[in-house]
């Protein structure tokens, strides 16, 4: 995403959560709303790196797997690994 659709982001949260009346902002509407955009940008950065990393290590490991093993789904195999790395690192997935 582009900083400026996080910031569109941002703003779509910040306004919503306001006009619900479920937060009271010390500063600007603005301000959380950027506040809210670097959040957004350093998740799908942590997402984007989380993904690689599971992608390096289920090729690691399916090279090391005998090449007679039938019926490895990568696909499931890249799943368990990111789900696992998500928990050691913190991130929802």
């Amino acid at each position: 995403m582009t900083q400026q659709q996080l910031l569109g982001l941002g703003r779509s949260v910040v306004d919503a959560l306001l006009r619900a009346g479920l937060i009271e902002l010390p500063g600007t509407p603005d301000a959380a709303a950027q506040a809210v955009a670097l959040q957004l940008e350093a998740y799908f950065k942590a997402a984007a790196a989380l993904e690689a990393d599971a992608e390096r290590l289920a090729d690691e490991h399916l090279k090391g797997v005998r090449a007679g093993t039938a019926g490895i789904d990568r696909r499931r195999v890249v799943q368990m690994i990111k789900e696992k790395l998500a928990a050691e690192r913190g991130l929802p997935v």
